[in-house]
């Protein structure tokens, strides 16, 4: 309104001038056209000339990434940071297909086990090597950056399998032939992935995957340049100290201006179009001192997710379900599932039967009225995870075992641990004695807990001691082993149903120190993936209570395109609403 007015303003003003001339150049109307024209400058007609019309999207973070190193990069921050710095073969478009990115094409072999992509011409990363300087320095429209070649592809394959790396994308990607071995300690000729020229790139598979353009589209398989890679002597993707974007080259659409603790991530896209979105922010949060997307903007006291978003803070937030109106984009997931957390390294807790008691008595409590973002769980796998382009729960079914004696469970289980000397009965009685649950102090988890505990206490007789805590300090503290039983949200970090069972694996993060099932690698049936979470749910290292749903809600922006694995932020075809 503030420019149709100011643009008004400016004709009349005109008008006057031009009248003004007619008469002979009266100098007192010239004097009012000048003060009319200062109006409209004031106004804010000419605004463009001296701001940013494409516009910024503000996010809050909890923490800044550690690291810009695609094929390390793990947390949510650090995969949006990843996904907008860097372009890949393909990449996943709104709907969650794969689309080509950097690739011209692919051209699949008959039996589905030879990709051969090529590469679209005049790629170009965002540095050049400076011969004057001895050492990597921005492109410029007048010196180009370094060709992106299908070498860089095959370099970032090759360290994605190499041990000392610890890449987790190795389980996701090791259905690429030779992957095994060289995770086993071969040399690089062994993976089935090779350049023949600059722009042609082909990989083989020990198998056909109907999934793996997509997974293509993850942050593990972005292109990697050998010799930059080996300039940065050990630092590539870290921070820098003379520049924080020395040690990152990127191909993507954004390029790295701001990363440090107090200011968070800036990202910015070279060159945008009128109304595309120009400027990325990726805020630190801090409950105090809030800061706005403008200075007209006033930060509420102790702001939440909802009042920064309401208050024009922030773009985009993770609120509960059902918290918010129309008034904005809304995208729902259900990718957690809240459970009972055994630390099976515990005396008492590396009992199957005391878990399979404590378990089969919480699932006869119905948690799912707590909150309309709540469902009854039917397994580990929460409902958004798919396999093979469909809903792997779907697809699965309900795999909670039939009804069970939990009370004659857990006392068979006490039974055993008076019997194996770790239960001193004549001291001690026939119980479990010193257990703390963790439960989360925010609502409604600590509700469930405490109601999960009186379940607890009626069916089994089992009293335990309740710890209350923020939820970031009980993830920590599961994360670090520190507990022995936790009320705790297990969350599917991407689209995989092996990966999140990994949380049960030595080979993978192994959250509950369990040692008894084989997760089936990245790529596997639907059958080998039930059979692993049927075994889950026979020995409850974890028993899944509810999944529950979140919302996305985003405001001033369009066409992000959101991987709720995360979530994760793509601002590749993004424009201010």
């Amino acid at each position: 309104m503030g420019r149709r007015f100011s643009l008004a303003v400016l004709l009349f003003s005109c008008f006057i001038y031009f009248t003004a001339g007619l008469k002979g150049g009266d100098a007192a109307l010239k004097k009012i056209f000048c003060l009319l024209l200062a109006l409209a400058l004031s106004l804010g007609l000419f605004a463009a000339c001296g701001t940013d019309e494409t516009g910024t999207f503000s996010y809050y973070i909890a923490e800044i990434p550690a690291t810009l190193d695609p094929q390390v990069a793990a947390s949510a921050v650090e995969l949006t940071c990843v996904q907008n710095l860097y372009r890949g073969l393909y990449r996943l478009s709104a709907d969650g297909k794969p689309v080509p990115d950097v690739a011209e094409r692919c051209d699949i072999s008959d039996g589905g086990l030879v990709y051969t992509f090529t590469l679209k011409e005049g790629l170009r990363w965002s540095r050049r090597w400076n011969e004057d300087k001895a050492a990597y320095t921005a492109a410029t429209e007048e010196n180009p950056g370094l060709p992106l070649t299908a070498d860089d592809f095959v370099f970032a394959l090759q360290r994605v399998f190499t041990p000392a790396t610890g890449s987790p994308y190795a389980g996701l990607l090791n259905n690429i032939e030779g992957a095994k071995a060289m995770l086993n300690g071969a040399d690089a000729s062994a993976l089935g992935v090779n350049a023949q020229g600059d722009r042609t790139l082909v990989i083989r598979l020990a198998q056909p995957d109907e999934d793996f353009l997509k997974k293509l589209c993850s942050a593990g398989a972005m292109p990697c340049n050998r010799g930059f890679f080996e300039y940065t002597s050990g630092s590539y993707g870290l921070r820098g100290k003379n520049s924080v974007s020395e040690n990152v080259l990127n191909n993507g659409f954004f390029n790295l201006t701001v990363w440090d603790a107090e200011n968070g991530v800036t990202l910015r896209r070279p060159s945008p179009e009128k109304g595309q979105l120009g400027r990325v922010r990726l805020i630190p949060e801090n409950p105090v001192i809030d800061r706005p997307v403008d200075s007209t903007a006033q930060a509420p006291e102790a702001a939440t997710p909802l009042s920064r978003l309401s208050a024009g803070l922030s773009n985009a937030e993770i609120l509960p379900l059902g918290s918010i109106d129309g008034a904005y984009d809304q995208f729902t997931f259900t990718s957690t599932v809240w459970g009972v957390a055994f630390n099976c390294n515990d005396a008492y807790f590396s009992n199957a039967s005391i878990r399979r008691g404590l378990s089969m008595a919480a699932l006869q409590k119905e948690f799912s009225s707590l909150s309309p973002a709540f469902e009854k769980a039917g397994g580990i796998v929460p409902p958004s995870v798919t396999l093979a382009g469909a809903g792997y729960r779907e697809q699965a079914g309900s795999l909670l075992p039939g009804e069970q004696d939990a009370r004659g469970l857990y006392i068979s289980g006490i039974e055993e641990l008076i019997g194996a000397g770790v239960i001193h009965e004549k001291t001690e009685g026939k119980k479990l004695s010193g257990v703390v649950l963790l439960i989360p102090e925010e609502e409604p988890y600590h509700e469930m807990a405490v109601q999960l505990s009186q379940v607890w206490q009626k069916e089994l007789s089992a009293f335990f001691s309740l710890k209350e805590m923020p939820l970031s300090e009980l993830e920590a503290a599961v994360k670090k082993g520190d507990y022995q039983l936790a009320l705790y949200p297990l969350r599917a970090a991407r689209n995989d149903v092996p990966a999140l069972l990994s949380a049960f694996s030595a080979a993978g993060t192994n959250l509950f120190h369990y040692q008894g099932v084989s997760v089936p690698s990245s790529g596997a049936s639907l059958e080998a993936c039930r059979n692993a979470e049927r075994q889950l749910l026979e020995d409850f290292p974890f028993c899944p209570l509810v999944f529950e749903t979140t919302c996305f809600a985003l405001s001033g922006c369009k066409d992000v395109i959101i991987d709720p694995f995360g979530p994760i932020l793509d601002f590749t075809w993004a424009s201010m609403a």
